[in-house]
Parts: structure tokens; sequence; C-alpha cells
């Protein structure tokens, strides 16, 4: 293998090991990573993939007493209390110190860059059978969804319950007061400005929690605006005039983009990056328009996309 270990050495009095590879790379490593990372099994429990060495036994100084590479393209280190440590080749190399490495490491654990768009977005859409069915096609939701902030899944019954099937794909849903789900209907005596028919302006769902839901951050929703104002009088015209500003910011027809919802279609997305809402429709009878809802906390979708990322491209 072009990535096995060709040579080891730990100069003296360096507290560091140099690994050379068989593509001609070469890996530096520090003394004190390889000890906090040792994997025997009195330092790592791997049914946990966690470490079992307390940070306050660890030596910030330390350096190997003896280095060697081993059958099995491992790496032998041997530290000063006698204690010894093995690393598989593959191990080390994906965890390289190297600019470059630790650039390829980031992109990895970070997920896809978020990419800006305005009102010439092409709405990203995919058929949400094959979201549920097709670990790919789950993939690329979850991706664009990170990427671009929206997805448009197509498809879906028309009917309650088809966001718990998809919130299952996820792993599962944030619970809130509503239940795992709720309905946005027209009804009288409305407790939210949501049940009615009139038009919604853009907002954030849920911007007064502490930890507002991810997927369904700048957190504004007019509507529930409070109105305690800790503002000295003298500045609440210049607050409000700031606010009227950035209302307007947000409804420039370059930032917008405006579609309708067709039966069958659900609309995920980050909640914390867009503002959404929706032009007003004339009530109907019972039985009317409804539209289901839920939310996801970012932790779950993205634990999801890391498990998703490892099995369509076969590892980290």
């Amino acid at each position: 293998s072009v990535t096995a270990m060709q040579a080891a050495e730990a100069a003296a009095g360096s507290r560091e090991l140099r690994v050379r590879w068989a593509d001609g790379a070469e890996s530096r490593f520090p003394c004190v990573w390889l000890r906090d990372n040792c994997r025997c099994p009195c330092c790592f429990l791997p049914s946990a993939q966690a470490r079992r060495l307390p940070l306050q036994q660890l030596d910030v100084d330390i350096a190997a007493r003896r280095v060697a590479l081993v059958p099995g393209d491992k790496l032998a280190v041997t530290w000063p209390d006698g204690h010894e440590s093995e690393f598989e080749g593959a191990w080390l190399r994906a965890r390289c110190f190297s600019e470059g490495a630790r650039a390829r490491m980031q992109r990895e654990l970070l997920l896809p860059e978020r990419r800006w768009w305005g009102s010439e977005l092409e709405l990203p859409q995919l058929p949400f059978g094959e979201v549920l069915r097709d670990a790919g096609s789950a993939y690329a939701w979850l991706r664009t969804l990170r990427e671009t902030g929206v997805v448009l899944l197509r498809g879906a019954p028309a009917q309650p319950g088809a966001l718990l099937a998809l919130g299952q794909r996820l792993g599962f849903l944030r619970l809130t007061f509503y239940g795992p789900t709720w309905l946005v209907q027209d009804k009288a005596d409305a407790n939210n400005v949501a049940y009615t028919s009139g038009p919604l302006p853009l907002h954030t769902d849920y911007p007064a929690l502490q930890h507002p839901p991810g997927p369904v951050r700048i957190n504004y929703n007019n509507a529930t605006r409070a109105s305690l104002l800790d503002v000295a009088p003298e500045r609440v015209r210049p607050f409000y005039a700031a606010l009227q500003a950035f209302d307007e910011l947000l409804r420039r027809p370059e930032h917008v983009v405006t579609f309708k919802l067709e039966p069958g279609d659900v609309l995920t997305f980050d909640n914390w990056r867009l503002l959404h809402g929706r032009r007003g429709y004339e009530p109907g009878q019972a039985g009317g328009r409804c539209l289901e809802g839920a939310y996801a906390d970012w932790d779950v979708v993205l634990s999801r996309l890391r498990l998703l990322r490892d099995e369509v491209q076969g590892g980290p």
C-alpha cells in the first residue's frame, strides 16, 4: 500500500515522532498526543470509543523511550514508565497533523460549506419516497439542506403522519409543547396567528427559546415580539426605524423566493438561516387547507448526515 509506514523515528530529546510513508509523505506526531490516544485496554474502551486515561495522569512533556514498526503496519511505542502503545498505520495517516490533512479533516467534520443565494435560487427537489428508502438520496437531501438551507421533497402522502416517517429517517424529531408534529389550519378563536388565513410576515420559529429548533439564525418574529422594551425613551424611535429598515431589507425582491406548495410537498429548511412566511389565502370549509409541521435538532441531522456519508462513500 502506498500509505503503509516505511520508517518511524524519535530524534534524541524530541517530544514527537516522525513517520515516513510509502508514498514519500512524512508525518509528525506529538508524543503527548500519542500517549493520550493509546488504544490499549487500560487506556481505551473500544465498545464506547472512549478514553480511560485521566487527564491528570498525562505527562505533557512525555517523550518516547523506544519506537519500532511491527508486522501488520503498526507503530509500537514504549514510554518511560514501560507502558506500551500500538497504533495502526491507517489510523495514524487519517490523523496526520500536516496542514493539508487537517484541512481535509475539517471538511469531513464540518461537512459542506454553506452556499449563499437570492431570488435566483432554483429550489432543490428530491422524491420523498426515495429519501426514505435510499441512502444515497437521503444523503443528498441532508447534504443539500446543510449546504443550501432548503430542500423540497415531493410525492409524500398528503395526510398527517408523513413527517413522522421522515423523522424516523433522521433518528427522531424534536418534541415541543405541540407534540412531535403540529397542524396549521384556519380556525375560529385562533391562539396563534398561523391559525388564520391571513398573510404571515417573514419570521423564525421559536426565536425566544434558548435553543431554537434547527431544520424546519436570525432570531426574528415580529408577530410575537414582546411589548416590553428595555430601551431608553429617547432611543425608542430610532429602534423602530432600525427595525423597519431591517424588515425592508428582508422583503426586497432579490432576497425572496416565492412558490406554492402542492399536496404531498414537504419543505425542509434551516430555521436558523432562512426566514419563512406565507401569503394570505381564502378560508375554506372544514377539511380545507391543512399543513403539518415538525422540528428536528441540528445535532440529530448532522449525526445522520455523517452516518449516511460513511455508508454512501464507504467510510469517513
